[in-house]
């Protein structure tokens, strides 16, 4: 996860990363989270729960 966070900041260079991960993927989340990605809300996707997490890439 780090390195695609890295990726994109500093070649694609996006104003947001968003990581969409499954309601029961905690391993997931602490790599999300690890990455300096925050928990910003829950939301259904193909009928099932997930986790939404963002961050700048400032």
């Amino acid at each position: 996860m780090t390195t695609c966070r890295d990726h994109a900041r500093n070649v694609l260079r996006p104003d947001q990363l968003i990581a969409i991960i499954g309601q029961d993927n905690v391993p997931s989340q602490r790599v999300a989270e690890k990455s300096c990605l925050t928990f910003e809300r829950t939301a259904t996707y193909h009928d099932r729960q997930q986790r939404i997490y963002a961050g700048a890439t400032a």
